[in-house]
């Protein structure tokens, strides 16, 4: 059924604000996917904060477009995945979803204002998450004074070692 132009000019409002929002867009091809799978990665994705939506290519670019935002190419069904807190974790989500199986078709995608071609996102998903990363950089500040507090532990434990061996050998 087509829509008339109201519905067309809201659904356009909907995509400008949800681009504006987002630290994330990735559009995919979503053809030939069984809707029970599609269901389950929509409600995985759901769970943290995503939003999975399917618009016309003409309403995408001309929000794109109006909102000065990268030229993206699109062609076929397009599904829009927005991610509004964690930039990475929706594209974490959905090659996680690709590695089991669900044949969907990441075409390309906006990540902070960037356009990156599927390889790079794919290169993306296979980062470390946000959090792995403030783990690695603070054991990195921690190491360090471990390794100073060891040392000075080790000299105060030899020296207890000599006094006991003095202690000893005097009785």
């Amino acid at each position: 059924m087509a829509k008339n132009f109201n519905q067309k000019k809201q659904e356009l409002t909907e995509i400008k604000e949800n681009l504006q929002k987002a630290t994330s867009v990735v559009f995919a091809d979503f053809r030939g996917i069984p809707t029970e799978s599609l269901n389950k990665l929509k409600n995985t994705l759901f769970a943290k904060e995503n939003i999975v939506a399917v618009y016309k290519n003409t309403l995408i670019l001309k929000g794109l477009l109006s909102l000065k935002m990268p030229k993206v190419e699109l062609f076929g069904p397009t599904a829009l995945i927005f991610s509004f807190k964690d930039s990475v974790s929706a594209i974490k989500d959905i090659y996680e979803a690709k590695k089991q199986g669900l044949a969907l078709d990441v075409k390309q995608a906006i990540l902070e204002g960037r356009l990156l071609v599927s390889k790079q996102v794919e290169e993306v998903s296979k980062l470390p998450s946000k959090n792995e990363l403030l783990a690695k950089v603070m054991g990195g500040f921690n190491s360090p004074l471990v390794g100073f507090v060891g040392s000075i532990s080790g000299v105060q434990r030899k020296l207890l070692f000599a006094l006991k061996e003095i202690s000893k050998s005097k009785s």
